[in-house]
């Protein structure tokens, strides 16, 4: 009898010690699943800013193309006038 209770406990103990390693380890893939949905989340972010910056990059040269284009124009009626 006594030899049965002092296995069930040593396996109670030895179940109890793996639930604190799994406890830990189960703690330990929480900080790294979140530090990877930090990351995740910066490059969502980084390339929502980067597709914003190419639609300004290509405003901005379409509107370079009309000054351009407005210059070109008044060069040739100043070039009329004279």
């Amino acid at each position: 009898m006594k030899g049965s209770i002092s296995k069930i406990s040593e396996n109670i103990h030895r179940a109890i010690e793996v639930i604190r390693e799994l406890r830990i380890a189960n703690e330990k893939l929480k900080k790294e699943n979140m530090i990877l949905l930090d990351q995740m989340r910066a490059i969502e972010n980084d390339s929502k800013i980067s597709a914003r910056a190419m639609k300004d990059f290509e405003r901005m040269k379409l509107e370079r193309i009309k000054i351009k284009d407005k210059i070109g124009v008044m060069l040739n009626s100043l070039q009329d006038v004279k």
